[in-house]
């Protein structure tokens, strides 16, 4: 099942309408074979999986995390989260699909 807040993600980005069924899903495989680029953030991330005590960068942006994880609320269970390695920004799930860009497709 996707969050469901990617399910937008082909309507705001061209070429994407043709995934059908859960696009969060599809974006997501695809994206685990290649960096990810985000409209926000000059460095590629990369899946990681973070054992507690992590919070999406997200936070700090308009509007906040999508899933609630801030400086105050920070992950306790293992999550994906997509990292920056160089500069340790990252985000969850739910708001890289928000600034996903397309090219991660490429």
């Amino acid at each position: 099942m996707g969050c469901g807040c990617c399910a937008g993600v082909a309507g705001r980005l061209p070429g994407l309408g043709a995934f059908g069924g859960d696009s969060q899903a599809k974006l997501l495989e695809m994206a685990r074979k290649d960096d990810y680029v985000v409209s926000n953030h000059p460095h590629h991330l990369k899946i990681h999986f973070y054992n507690g005590n992590w919070y999406c960068n997200g936070s700090e942006l308009e509007g906040g995390c999508l899933s609630g994880y801030s400086k105050s609320n920070v992950a306790k269970n293992t999550i994906p989260c997509y990292q920056c390695a160089g500069c340790d920004y990252g985000y969850c799930d739910k708001c890289l699909c928000k600034y996903l860009t397309l090219q991660f497709l490429q």
